[in-house]
């Protein structure tokens, strides 16, 4: 008798985990994009699109976008905040993804990143290839 009572509450957890609502996670997110060659050399005026998990509905995305700048006398410099990086159910690779458009920077070749995020506050350092910068 016993056995089934043990059981029927480790069912009863089970259900009660699975019937949890995902609670966002937010980091708030600054890097810098620099050049491959260079541990300080920075590049400006540069958009980015970060875009990350929407908030208000989990299983959509949320794109913002962000200039790099100048920053303590590092250039390519740049800062997010409330970036979703997962929920509570959902973390890892893949969440968060910074691109830089070739629609919003002609002289730029198109690119991607998928930075691992966690924590309340991270910082990325998104490189470019020298060959690739006009």
């Amino acid at each position: 008798m016993s056995k089934y009572i043990i059981l029927g509450f480790l069912g009863a957890l089970v259900i009660m985990h699975c019937a949890e609502d995902d609670i966002p996670l937010y980091s708030d997110v600054s890097g810098y994009l620099r050049r491959n060659d260079s541990l300080t050399s920075g590049i400006n005026n540069v958009i980015l699109t970060v875009g990350d998990i929407d908030p208000d509905d989990i299983t959509g995305m949320r794109t913002r976008k962000v200039t790099t700048g100048p920053h303590d006398t590092l250039d390519g410099y740049w800062e997010m905040d409330s970036v979703c990086y997962g929920t509570t159910r959902q973390q890892g690779t893949g969440y968060v993804r910074i691109t830089l458009d070739t629609l919003d920077n002609p002289a730029y070749p198109y690119r991607v990143w998928l930075p691992n995020i966690f924590g309340p506050s991270d910082t990325v350092v998104l490189t470019m290839l020298v060959d690739t910068l006009p």
